[in-house]
């Protein structure tokens, strides 16, 4: 599974904010983001890739941080 609970400013297309975020996705399990442009997606792939890191909170694979 993985977890996430994080916060992270961020400039979005309607103007400065911040990106709050609290997800769970269960192992072997398909899911898809879709959005307005600017919304945060791509973002969202960067933090679990490890590309970015979150202001506070954190992002968790198997119980792992």
């Amino acid at each position: 599974m993985i977890e996430l609970d994080l916060t992270l400013p961020r400039i979005f297309a309607d103007g400065s904010g911040e990106l709050q975020l609290r997800l769970s996705l269960e192992s072997n399990s398909l899911t898809a983001f879709y959005g307005a442009s600017g919304a945060g997606k791509t973002t969202l792939l960067r933090l679990l890739a490890g590309l970015e890191t979150p202001v506070s909170g954190r992002i968790a694979v198997d119980g792992e941080t």
